[in-house]
């Protein structure tokens, strides 16, 4: 295959890709990831991680969200 087909093939699954994520721009919800141990041997760390993360998300929501 040429260099032209690579780049063509690469353009697409790129365009794919920020496209793809685009999908559930409307749905009015934010989904926040983590990555975190929640379990093995230092699952204290993760808790208490996700513990912070999730009281970060209360407290922005109770100052009216992002866009508040």
């Amino acid at each position: 295959m040429s260099k032209r087909v690579f780049a063509t093939l690469g353009l697409l699954i790129v365009a794919s890709l920020v496209l793809s994520a685009c999908g559930g721009a409307g749905s009015g919800a934010l989904k926040v990831g983590l990555l975190a141990p929640l379990s093995g041997q230092v699952p204290t760390f993760g808790i208490s991680t996700r513990e912070g993360v999730e009281m970060a998300v209360k407290e922005w929501n109770a100052k009216g969200g992002i866009n508040g």
